[in-house]
């Protein structure tokens, strides 16, 4: 079930961002003609079919929300990091920096503190040892959210977006 996520490229971060954009956008134009009508059964059903909108956005009578907004207000590499880490409680938060990867882990501290210390999975690594990461934050069966870098850049820095975010439920 999680194979299709071990492909992602850079190119599909961007795509995810939008599409997520676009989702909020339907979302609220859909709000606003059925607020009436049956606003209320439209977004049950949408939630009832892909129970997966729910980690994504947020509901409530007139419009749709991101649940993680970029942090279009966030100046500096680490005041988006506490955004994150803010945003996303109880996960463990892997962010893009370039070629290389940061690990905030979180729920998994005392994990992350071991695969350190074997020399697995330091707290900042490289692109080549992604795929390692991922089996090992999989395998972990934690709540894990992937922080993406874009190629805007706000206040000099990149636009970093949530890509993808794991449940903690391995298949």
């Amino acid at each position: 079930m999680h194979q299709w996520w071990w492909a992602v490229s850079r190119s599909q971060a961007w795509t995810c961002t939008w599409a997520s954009w676009c989702g909020q956008q339907w979302l609220t134009s859909y709000s606003g003609h059925f607020r009436r009508a049956a606003w209320r059964r439209l977004v049950a059903g949408l939630q009832e079919r892909f129970p997966w909108l729910k980690e994504y956005f947020a509901w409530n009578e007139t419009q749709v929300a991101l649940r993680c907004p970029v942090p279009y207000a966030a100046q500096t590499y680490r005041a988006q990091c506490q955004f994150f880490v803010r945003c996303l409680p109880g996960h463990a938060v892997v962010i893009q920096r370039g070629s290389h990867w940061e690990l905030f882990a979180g729920p998994l501290h005392s994990l992350a503190d071991f695969w350190a210390r074997m020399g697995l999975l330091p707290a900042r690594f490289h692109q080549d040892a992604l795929m390692l990461a991922k089996r090992l934050l999989w395998d972990a069966a934690a709540p894990v959210a992937w922080i993406h870098q874009t190629e805007r850049r706000i206040h000099g820095i990149f636009e970093r977006v949530l890509g993808w975010r794991w449940t903690g439920a391995a298949t």
